[in-house]
């Protein structure tokens, strides 16, 4: 029934199970949108959305936005452009998911993460959300950042994690790449 455009803050995409366990699809900050597959499809929406930080979202009703669309073509461009995008990583996602250990996937992550982060080395998040934008558990995440931190690649404290290593790192990601 709406369109969602993310104001301020970070919203995470997941799917769950009935379990309750999460995979985070997507991290969406300030001024991307989401909910619109489901409203150009007319289908359910196939994940949830979270927000790990305080943020303001709008909603756009499906008219509005519906009639935006027909209205406005550089939105149109816009809103495929950024389904292509999406796309695209979830291409990426599925192919670390189905060719990579669970160190290589890591790997991919954290170096993702660095990257959405301004490149600084500094990564600002737990080892539990981590384990749910990889697939993995937690106690896996928290054993291969503790063989990380003992070879010097990176150091961990609490909710934050130091690259030191990056060509490490990409080595340890790189099996996709090949």
């Amino acid at each position: 029934d709406a369109v969602y455009v993310v104001c301020s803050g970070m919203i995470a995409l997941v799917l769950s199970t009935m379990d309750g366990r999460e995979l985070v699809i997507s991290e969406l900050a300030a001024g991307t949108m989401f909910g619109e597959l489901s409203v150009l499809t007319d289908k359910r929406r196939s994940t949830g959305a979270v927000a790990h930080d305080p943020s303001e979202v709008l909603a756009i009703p499906v008219e509005v936005f519906q009639q935006s669309l027909e209205t406005m073509p550089a939105l149109m461009r816009q809103v495929l452009a950024m389904t292509a995008q999406r796309l695209r990583e979830c291409s990426a996602r599925e192919s670390a998911l189905a060719f990579l250990d669970a160190p290589g996937r890591l790997a991919r992550a954290l170096l993702l993460l660095n990257q959405e982060m301004q490149g600084g080395g500094v990564i600002i998040t737990s080892q539990e959300e981590i384990a749910q934008r990889v697939g993995l558990t937690r106690q896996t995440v928290a054993k291969e950042l503790g063989r990380w931190r003992r070879a010097g690649w990176l150091q961990t404290g609490r909710g934050k994690i130091v690259l030191l290593n990056l060509p490490a790192l990409q080595r340890e990601a790189s099996a996709l790449d090949a």
